[in-house]
Order: C-alpha cells, then structure tokens, then sequence
C-alpha cells in the first residue's frame, strides 16, 4: 500500500513550502527534515528544525499554524517578513518563541501518523 497523498493544491502548496523554506532558511535538505499525515480534510507537515510548529494545509492550499494564536495574513512583525500566512509558515519559529514555550511540542498534533515526505 502506497503513502496516501494530499489533493494537487495540498501537494503543490506543500512543494511551495518546501522550497520556500530551503531559500529563506538555506536548508539544502529541507525534504529530509519533513513528515507529512493526511486526514479527512487536511494536509499536515512536520518540519524537524527546533521550535518549528506544526503547519495545516487545506483543501484549497491554504496555510495555517493551529498551534500558534496569531500570526498573519496582515502583520509587519520580524521586520515585516511575514504578511502572509505562507510567509508566517517560513517563520514559523519565531511565533513559537513569541508565544512561548510549547507551542510546538506540547500539541495534540503529534499523535498524527507522520510518514517521511518523498
């Protein structure tokens, strides 16, 4: 049984991510750092870099942090690096480290059955 995948927009968003992350953050093996788990509605990702949350992909492609109670579509927080939920998702350290400690170890998130993204 082959590793269940998430819609075009999820797979191209989570492309998106990916190779966003490697450019603003140099990560020449961000594809090695990454899980994904799919569930009924969503795509989820796993990035192995420290205090990095857990990031929702939607249906539609969309970006979310769940665990992390505010960041942008509109916000010139970090120098004004993040403006947009996908540029939030680059950064997302930062808002753990803003909203302190737990934000991504402590969440109910992690039971999701992670596989390593190919």
């Amino acid at each position: 049984m082959g590793r269940k995948r998430g819609n075009a927009a999820q797979e191209s968003a989570l492309g998106q991510l990916l190779e966003g992350l490697a450019k603003v953050r140099n990560l020449a093996s961000v594809r090695e750092k990454c899980k994904t788990a799919l569930t009924t509605t969503h795509l989820w990702v796993s990035v192995d870099l420290l205090d990095f949350p857990f990031i929702r992909i939607g249906g539609r492609g969309g970006f979310e942090m769940p665990d992390i109670r505010t960041h942008p579509p509109h916000s010139d927080r970090f120098d004004g690096i993040a403006k947009t939920a996908y540029e939030a998702c680059l950064w997302g350290d930062k808002y753990v480290n803003r909203q302190g400690n737990g934000a991504a170890k402590d969440s109910a998130f992690v039971t999701l059955p992670w596989e390593q993204w190919e």
